[in-house]
């Protein structure tokens, strides 16, 4: 425990985010994520019912009495929620189109939950520049889960697609949330510069 004007050295922080297991003596790294169960509670059923095409009343409502949210922001979320909520068939008449003058269609891959994905090796470094695939590549590389490995592929990320992008750093090894250990990569993934959704494999 620190006392107050004690101050905190980068080695105080690091000791303080991790413990070691009992039975392995493995690291278990915390944080907030790997927190966040312990310190939340679900919503109530009337709350938290909620799909891809709508959004639980109660929880908009009270979000937007608060006085933190402008009608500048409650506007912009509403428009995000109809957006999403759009068909996106590719169309002149899609949504996302009139309103964003950018396609952010959400679709899925066409393999099936638990067979392999497609996999390969770039060994791409940092300050490497690279060109990422059309939508149509992406999708698929992916299941019907959206997923490629474990990572998400997820709408708004498809502005991104057929870009260049150079190579901020490469990611070899993660921590699991649920479990709080540290997991190294099969294939280590890499983030782009200026590309805010998440990673790239």
């Amino acid at each position: 425990m620190l006392t107050a004007g004690a101050g905190c050295s980068e080695s105080v922080v690091q000791t303080a985010t991790q413990d070691f297991a009992a039975e392995t003596d493995v690291p278990v790294y915390t944080c907030q994520a790997t927190q966040l169960p312990y310190f939340t509670a679900d919503l109530d059923w009337w709350a938290s019912v909620s799909t891809s095409k709508t959004i639980a009343p109660a929880m908009s409502a009270s979000d937007a009495c608060s006085p933190d949210w402008s009608i500048r922001s409650i506007t912009a979320a509403a428009r995000r929620v109809l957006v999403s909520a759009a068909p996106s068939d590719g169309s002149t008449t899609d949504l996302r189109r009139f309103w964003t003058h950018t396609h952010f269609p959400r679709r899925v891959g066409p393999i099936p939950v638990g067979h392999p994905t497609p996999t390969g090796t770039l060994n791409v470094q940092p300050g490497e520049l690279v060109h990422v695939k059309s939508h149509q590549e992406i999708l698929n590389t992916l299941n019907e889960g959206s997923q490629n490995r474990g990572l998400w592929w997820d709408a708004e990320m498809v502005p991104y697609c057929g870009g260049t992008y150079r190579v901020l750093k490469r990611v070899t090894r993660i921590i699991q949330e649920n479990t709080g250990r540290m997991q190294e990569l099969k294939n280590p993934c890499i983030i782009l510069d200026s590309v805010v959704p998440g990673s790239i494999q």
